[in-house]
């Protein structure tokens, strides 16, 4: 994976099983719903569960790595905006966006 520096408006997004908060936003989608918590140009980058696991024990089992802070995920960072969109396309819903402030999502959570 190639080396960059941490871009801390990225929020990584871990997805594969046993999952909940992906899972529940790809429901969200199919109930018709694009729930938008707090900053509307939220930007994400993707990794499987498997990656980041495979990640952390190769870190861990290097010597090289003693030290050091490594950011696994994708290469690529998306806006929630295109995630949301590819899923309900997918799904074949169109959603409608439901704006969230911040302080109600921790709330709610």
């Amino acid at each position: 994976m190639p080396s960059r520096q941490l871009n801390r408006s990225v929020t990584p997004a871990v997805y594969g099983p046993r999952d909940y908060g992906v899972f529940e936003f790809f429901k969200m989608i199919n109930g018709g719903i694009f729930p938008m918590i707090g900053n509307y140009e939220k930007r994400v980058s993707l990794v499987h569960a498997s990656d980041l696991a495979d990640g952390i024990i190769l870190a861990g089992e290097s010597k090289a790595a003693i030290g050091r802070t490594y950011f696994i995920s994708s290469s690529e960072v998306y806006p929630m905006a295109q995630i949301a969109d590819m899923i309900a396309t997918i799904l074949g819903r169109r959603p409608r966006k439901l704006a969230i402030p911040r302080p109600i999502a921790f709330v709610a959570a």
